[in-house]
């Protein structure tokens, strides 16, 4: 991963932990029954995780006790804004901005000197089977003070104002208790100490649970569960319709209920040739020239494309046909111009709501487009670059760091924008 992090495009946006920080951690990682990490400094992101404690631990997800019981540790409210590298959940990153949202003031006042420990409660003590997954609708994010600072603040200001009643201000062990608390804990009656708990709504959503899970929800064509493995999908039997993510049937169930679409005014020739080109780069592995040069040289490119055999030569340049050919009005018959790995690939989002989600899924099922995978999916990207050739690293990085520089907004969506612009430090364009 060190070309990803040069480029900063590797676990690039982190909050530094060092000294008496690494301490207030431990002491957080101890509350959730935790080993305290030996390293003296650290990294987080904005949910608390850390890259350098996962490898210590040797445990990506360190911060869960099992896929119902997440948690997240706030140390600054210089986490807010930060992204979350490997969430558990899709809708993690929404729930870490609301709780941020609703309590920013008293988030900047507690870790002046605590920190806190949040949950994600959704009154479910383990998921059991995956049909409990459709039961997990609401998410309440509750919490922790370190040091209780709020239930102090409460007992101190109980005090002072049972010192002004009557005659309480000649009592020595009242005045006793009140200096016992300041000397312990500040002076804590002006202070920001009060979080309030955010509920949250899920609608559909991605799970780690059970070997990773898109479980889509529907009143009128009925739950849908997409399993990534297929071990877990044959381990129960299900309440709900369940998939296998690579099922041939998937594709058309998914359009036929309405989430997916093959809508040739969606599909840009950039998107199409990132896709080819991925093919390209496996039908040229071996090549005498390294692929970077062959992707970016168009003499070298069209050497290369025309010593392909007939099959792999019309997989790269069948697509671009089959675009210009629509957009001449005619209709060419797909399955002569596109594979139907393409073909999946190529499909879009029917809905604004869930858009997201549908992406990474349509990346799952067909991981071809290394830029729309860095987009949506980072875990997945991060785990596929790793097994790239060495040219077409060097041409992906080149493409993602070029596409996230003028990407507008309306190209994707709105929340993966903000994200991905926050973590690579592009400016949006004005």
């Amino acid at each position: 991963m060190d070309k990803l992090r040069a480029a900063g495009l590797y676990i690039s946006s982190l909050y530094p932990l060092k000294g008496k920080m690494i301490d207030r951690y431990n002491e957080c990682l101890l509350s959730l029954g935790l080993e305290p990490t030996k390293l003296e400094s650290i990294n987080i992101d904005a949910i608390g995780w850390s890259p350098e404690v996962a490898q210590e631990k040797e445990e990506l997800h360190y911060l869960n006790h099992g896929g119902a019981n997440p948690y997240g540790i706030i140390m600054s409210p210089e986490q807010n804004g930060l992204p979350i590298y490997f969430p558990f959940h899709s809708f993690d990153r929404e729930l870490v901005d609301l709780f941020f949202k609703e309590n920013l003031v008293a988030i900047k006042d507690i870790t002046a000197d605590a920190a806190i420990i949040i949950n994600l409660d959704q009154d479910i003590d383990a998921f059991y089977e995956p049909s409990d997954l459709v039961d997990y609708n609401m998410v309440t994010v509750g919490f922790k003070i370190l040091g209780e600072l709020d239930r102090e603040q409460i007992k101190q200001n109980s005090l002072v104002q049972k010192m002004y009643k009557g005659h309480n201000s000649l009592d020595v062990n009242l005045h006793n208790k009140i200096l016992a608390s300041a000397t312990k804990h500040g002076d804590l009656r002006g202070r920001a100490l009060q979080l309030r708990e955010v509920d949250y709504q899920t609608t559909s959503f991605y799970t780690k649970a059970f070997g990773g899970v898109f479980v889509l929800r529907s009143k009128s064509d009925g739950h849908l569960l997409i399993f990534e493995s297929m071990d877990e999908i044959n381990k129960y039997q299900h309440t709900y319709m369940a998939e296998y993510i690579g099922s041939p049937n998937l594709l058309d169930q998914l359009v036929q209920r309405g989430y997916i679409h093959f809508d040739v005014n969606k599909i840009s020739r950039e998107r199409i040739e990132r896709i080819t080109q991925y093919y390209f780069a496996e039908s040229a592995a071996g090549a005498k020239h390294p692929l970077s040069d062959i992707l970016t040289n168009k003499s070298l490119y069209l050497k290369y494309l025309n010593q392909l055999s007939q099959e792999a030569k019309m997989q790269v340049i069948g697509p671009i046909k089959f675009l210009e050919k629509a957009a001449g009005g005619h209709k060419p018959d797909r399955a002569r111009y596109m594979t139907d790995d393409i073909y999946r690939a190529l499909h879009s989002p029917v809905h604004d709501a869930n858009s997201s989600l549908m992406w990474m899924l349509i990346c799952r099922m067909q991981p071809t487009d290394p830029f729309y995978t860095y987009y949506f999916d980072k875990e997945l990207f991060y785990a596929q670059f790793a097994n790239y050739s060495e040219g077409y690293k060097e041409w992906v990085i080149k493409l993602i760091t070029e596409e996230l520089k003028t990407k507008s907004e309306a190209n994707v969506t709105s929340t993966s924008y903000e994200q991905v612009i926050k973590e690579n430090h592009f400016p949006p364009n004005n």
